[in-house]
Order: C-alpha cells, then sequence, then structure tokens
C-alpha cells in the first residue's frame, strides 16, 4: 500500500461532508475503510474509485478518463 492513510476527519474534509456522516457511511458499508486498532483509516485511491463510481455510468460516459 503507497497511498498514505487518511483520518476520518480528512476524508470528511476531501468529500466536503460531516464527520458524522463519514462514520454512518463506514458503518452501513458504503464508505471503503480499514479498522487500524481501535481506530478507522481510508486508503486515499479507495476513497478516490468509490467517488468516481458515485458519479454514475451517464456522467463516467461523458466525461472518460484520459492517460
Amino acid at each position: 500500500m503507497k497511498d498514505r492513510l487518511l483520518t476520518v476527519p480528512e476524508v470528511a474534509d476531501l468529500l466536503a461532508v460531516r464527520v458524522s456522516w463519514v462514520y454512518q457511511a463506514v458503518e452501513h458499508g458504503l464508505l471503503p475503510s480499514r479498522r487500524v486498532g481501535r481506530y478507522r483509516r481510508f486508503v486515499r485511491s479507495e476513497i478516490q474509485e468509490w467517488l468516481e463510481l458515485q458519479r454514475g455510468p451517464e456522467t463516467a460516459a461523458a466525461n472518460p478518463k484520459t492517460s
């Protein structure tokens, strides 16, 4: 894993949502995360992939990725 792990507040800031929303999304299995001891951590690339999936197929087709 080459990505630095993100904390809950960092993910909330990245997604422009409340910290409580991040905890709820994790609890419902909506947001990919890892448990590190008693803490929740997130892999940045997994959050970015999740965010792309939230855009939906119609938006993704209109804005194809360029390599």
